[in-house]
């Protein structure tokens, strides 16, 4: 049991902390393998560079970026940008071992009324208090590469009211839409938190392959706000990977691929309580460059996931993402895993600083060609979204930015699903089929966007990058839902749960460390379909950061 008033004490240690060291000004804040690392500051900056030319072209669908393909994205050090003075380049291979440092971060946040964060890793910010801390390294000897990245955090969970699930005792606390994942509304009645090996990953080079372990978060598809198949909303999980160390050439087109293999672990609120905790998930993705349409990005990707295997995992359970149909128990008629598939597309356009870009997903496999015919959208999740980059008289660069998402239940599912009217509406991605009940989370978080979780939403953002730093602007409306597994009052049968939020984010650089402040006015209007009952929530935050050692 933590001490009462825990988080003073951890703020004022995450103080002292993040205080920025004496050092000499103006030099690197981050080395280029920091800068990469999926939905950082650093990557969003190198992808807006690259609309203007000033980052090689390469592909954006596959993330994260591994060994080799770190100097791939690496401005020409002739070319002038905004952060042109920040960013540390990778220094030459060299016949002996190399290392060096990654950013050091320690942040404060809070949530006046309740739990409010997205594509912030394994953090999960509850109401009240939060701290969290990062660091670590890099190395790299010849072909061989790693990474350590270990973060932490401890939220003070205040209480909130919940939305009613039907459930009570310990199970009061998950997840409200009905599917019965492994998605609590709160962790618990008291402070969580929990250590997570973050960035970490090892890798090695071979004859145009690499091969490797890592348990970094990955961001499959072309979305900057809403990843329909997998970001960094949960963190990473641990897996191995085999993936092209660049695009293969093929004449007509280059190829570029990844495919995983890797464990899924579950939350102390997870549904499944008894028996085997742990699931098995196979991904593959492949992302298809044409010849003759520069910088188009046409890909295919598809996610199966199951009960941890008894025998042990074998090479059919590796490959399973290339194989048809599902894996059905016909014993017992039970379903023994879950899939999700999807396509997307990119096109960047340099020339006029712009890109436009799109992803579909479906759950599962259609009952036959009829069904593909007659309901495409079933079970189906879609996102798409723009950025035009300009870069400015006074040397700054500005990006607008925006993205619509939208996997609402398809009609065939609102309280009428195969039109026999016995099972309740389904949110999408769910993964709640047979005996893989957790869904497709990762510690009792969602793997991709949770506003693509049976809801819809859009953003429109703003950022400003500069050499003192970047502010940011976006707006964004999040549908969080519109129906729950329970008895509803007349007034509450047509309402949605719909959350407003204004942010601002403020970004500086110091010496060789930074600091950045987050302010985001929240407006909940109906919350948990109380008609009438609108919540207002306050999400603040303080980030500061740097190098410890040149």
């Amino acid at each position: 049991m933590c001490p009462s008033r825990w988080w003073a004490r951890c703020l004022l240690a995450a103080g002292l902390a993040g205080l920025p060291p004496s050092l000499p000004a103006q030099v690197p804040f981050s080395p280029f393998p920091e800068a990469v690392v999926v939905n950082s500051q650093g990557e969003r900056y190198l992808r807006a560079l690259q609309l203007l030319g000033k980052v090689p072209a390469y592909p954006w669908t596959l993330r994260y970026f591994v060994g080799a393909e770190l100097q791939r994205l690496a401005p020409s050090p002739q070319g002038d940008h905004p952060w042109r003075d920040r960013l540390a380049p990778i220094p030459a291979a060299a016949s002996g071992p190399q290392i060096g440092p990654a950013n050091w971060e320690a942040q404060i946040l809070f949530n006046s009324a309740f739990p409010a964060g997205e594509n912030d890793g394994a953090l999960w910010a509850g109401r009240g208090f939060t701290v969290a801390a990062s660091g670590g390294g890099w190395g790299r000897w010849g072909p061989l590469w790693a990474r350590l990245g270990p973060e932490m955090f401890l939220t003070q969970n205040a209480p909130f009211p919940l939305a009613p699930n039907g459930q009570g005792g310990e199970r009061v606390w998950q997840d409200p839409l009905g599917s019965g994942i492994d998605h609590p509304q709160r962790f618990g009645s008291g402070p969580y938190g929990r250590l997570d090996l973050g960035a970490t990953a090892l890798s090695l080079e071979v004859t145009g392959l690499v091969l490797g372990l890592s348990n970094e978060a990955q961001w499959w598809g072309p979305a900057q706000h809403y990843p329909l198949m997998l970001g960094n909303n949960a963190g990473g999980f641990p897996h191995a990977f085999l993936q092209t160390a660049r695009p293969f050439d093929l004449r007509l087109a280059r190829l570029h691929g990844r495919l995983i293999s890797g464990r899924l672990d579950q939350s102390k609120y997870s549904p499944v309580q008894q028996g085997e905790t742990r699931r098995f998930a196979a991904a593959a993705a492949v992302v298809v460059l044409p010849k003759g349409l520069p910088g188009l990005e046409v890909g295919v990707h598809r996610f199966s996931e199951r009960i941890w295997p008894r025998g042990g995992i074998a090479l059919s359970h590796i490959l399973r993402p290339f194989a048809t149909g599902v894996s059905v128990d016909y014993r017992t008629n039970v379903w023994e895993e879950n899939q999700l598939a999807g396509a997307f597309f990119r096109w960047a356009l340099p020339p006029a600083g712009f890109e436009f870009y799109g992803e579909v997903i479906r759950e599962d496999f259609a009952r036959d060609l009829r069904h593909y015919i007659v309901e495409p959208d079933d079970l189906m999740g879609r996102v798409f979204g723009f950025q035009r980059v300009w870069e400015r008289t006074d040397g700054s660069v500005l990006s607008l930015r925006g993205e619509v998402v939208s996997s609402e239940v398809h009609h065939s599912e609102r309280g009428d699903r195969f039109r026999d009217g016995r099972l309740p509406p389904r949110p999408l991605p769910r993964y709640q089929h047979g005996t893989v009940r957790q869904g497709h989370t990762q510690r009792g978080q969602i793997l991709a966007s949770p506003t693509a979780y049976g809801g819809s939403g859009w953003t429109l953002g703003l950022d400003v990058y500069s050499q003192k730093g970047r502010w940011s602007l976006d707006v964004s409306r999040t549908l969080r839902m519109d129906w729950l597994p329970v008895p509803l009052e007349p007034d509450q049968r047509n309402l949605a749960d719909v959350i407003y939020t204004l942010k601002g984010e403020w970004l500086r650089f110091r010496g060789r460390s930074f600091w950045s402040v987050v302010l985001a006015p929240m407006w909940n209007l109906n919350r948990n379909l109380q008609k009438g009952d609108d919540e207002f929530n306050l999400f603040t935050g303080v980030r500061i950061g740097g190098l410890l050692w040149p």
